[in-house]
């Protein structure tokens, strides 16, 4: 069997990234759908501070795979992750 280069792994990796930046951002539209215009930004500025930080870990990952840093680019994925897990956690609940 084959072995998984660095490259394939930091290629999954910035499509979970990108996964869970949809997610988030999908909630953010989903609650101004259902709230309509009594939307206030206090009721989704949690969601938005969640999807800004998943944004620019995205970003930050692209950078370094675009800079041929793979292990990087899979190390910035796997942090950016577990930052949103503990956001989560702790303020989403």
């Amino acid at each position: 069997m084959e072995r998984v280069s660095a490259r394939r792994v930091s290629e999954a990796a910035l499509i979970v990234m990108l996964v869970a930046f949809a997610a988030l951002f999908g909630k953010y539209l989903s609650i101004r759908h259902a709230r309509g215009t009594s939307l206030k930004l206090a009721e989704i500025a949690p969601y938005l501070t969640a999807a800004l930080l998943a944004a620019l870990g995205t970003w930050a990952a692209v950078l370094a795979y675009f800079a041929a840093r793979y292990r990087v680019t899979t190390g910035v994925v796997a942090g950016t992750l577990v930052a949103l897990l503990i956001y989560k956690l702790a303020v989403l609940g």
